[in-house]
């Protein structure tokens, strides 16, 4: 969740009205040349406020909520690349004791 801090030290905390903005960049490869489709998100560092005046987005809490944001925009990217070429997706453990991560199946490279 994004929040706009504002007032003596941030104590003053709203979400923006109208949302952030962004600018979103799809790469379809690797530098090295190989197939890797990826997408890059710059995201301004100000948002306004009820008021209309513009203020610093909150980025601990930003932050907070990044890992999960992207783990579930992979989710959504591979369950549609999947919907789209017939194939399905399997669990594949990274660290032992966390959640495993969703993978295409069979697209292994390691």
């Amino acid at each position: 969740m994004a929040v706009i801090r504002y007032g003596k030290d941030g104590i003053y905390r709203v979400r923006p009205p109208g949302g952030l903005v962004a600018a979103r960049f799809r790469h379809y490869e690797a530098r090295s040349g190989r197939p890797l489709l990826h997408d890059h998100l710059l995201l301004s560092v100000k948002g306004q406020r009820l008021d209309g005046k513009w203020g610093s987005i909150h980025s601990l809490a930003l932050h907070e909520n990044t890992v999960a944001a992207s783990a579930l925009y992979n989710e959504i990217v591979a369950a549609e690349v999947c919907e789209a070429l017939g194939l399905a997706t399997e669990p594949r453990i990274v660290t032992p004791g966390r959640r495993p991560v969703m993978e295409i199946a069979g697209c292994r490279t390691s």
